[in-house]
């Protein structure tokens, strides 16, 4: 999956506005209130759709306190009214699609108390029914890799999402639970690694497969880190950070805990 461009009008701060994306890597530069995170926000909104097509999952919607506000003078008093309809449009190139072509989707938003569109949004709905199907007749796919921190970095457990989560536990596609939510969940991962712990344990290993690689990712990633590991004494995980030690989580910085 892959986001060529994208169109916004009336979302946040942008009457109407294009961008264009390189096919690896982009970069958003800008001075605060610039519309840096209303960019990623309608990305997510873009990326999201694909979610319309699998079944259990509920969808990344444009939100009321996304709809562009334009204030007028009436009078002497300033009136603030809001613009519709708010449009997010996408073009990118879906996978799940052999024709090799891209495709264009859009959702919008179209007064005030109204529900977002899907109906302009049919070709990554398909994509999504498709990738699903597959997945469900145990069929090889590679799934894109969805999943959105936002810049806030907030320590928010997205606890109302996963009341909407329907998909049972071992699916593959639980992976995209909250993967559209810019909440982090520490709570998901601490619980993630104890059952790896527990499943070793169990096969009298020191570690599973999986674990070993997103162990490796995450100490990469952190400086002077050593190893991490499920203390099941202690009920916590344990970061080995060079120069400190054995760390509990809890005690980490949050630049740390959000790394």
């Amino acid at each position: 999956m892959r986001i060529d461009s994208l169109t916004v009008r009336n979302f946040k701060g942008f009457a109407e506005q294009p961008f264009e994306f390189k096919p690896q890597f982009n970069l958003l530069v800008g001075e605060n209130g610039s519309g840096k995170t209303s960019v990623l926000d309608a990305l997510v909104v873009a990326v999201g759709s694909l979610f319309l097509g699998i079944p259990g999952y509920d969808t990344r919607h444009i939100q009321p306190d996304e709809v562009r506000l334009v204030a007028s003078q009436s009078g002497e008093e300033i009136t603030i009214e809001p613009q519709y309809p708010v449009e997010v449009e996408a073009t990118g190139y879906l996978s799940a699609y052999s024709d090799g072509k891209t495709h264009t989707w859009q959702r919008s938003l179209n007064g005030l108390g109204g529900r977002t569109t899907s109906r302009n949004a049919g070709s990554i709905k398909k994509a999504g029914e498709l990738l699903a199907s597959r997945v469900m007749k145990g069929k090889p796919v590679i799934l894109p890799l969805i999943s959105y921190y936002g810049t806030g970095r907030l320590w928010q457990e997205p606890k109302d999402m996963g009341e909407t989560f329907k998909v049972g536990p071992g699916s593959r596609l639980e992976g995209y639970k909250n993967s559209v939510d810019p909440r982090c969940s520490s709570r998901e991962m601490v619980q993630w690694i104890k059952r790896q712990t527990l499943i070793a344990l169990q096969a009298r290993n020191t570690d599973t497969g999986l674990a070993t690689i997103v162990k490796s990712a995450i100490v990469s990633c952190l400086a002077g880190g050593k190893t991490i590991v499920y203390d099941v004494r202690r009920g916590e995980i344990m970061v080995d950070i060079e120069g400190s030690g054995y760390q509990p989580f809890a005690n980490l910085s949050d630049g740390q805990r959000n790394m």
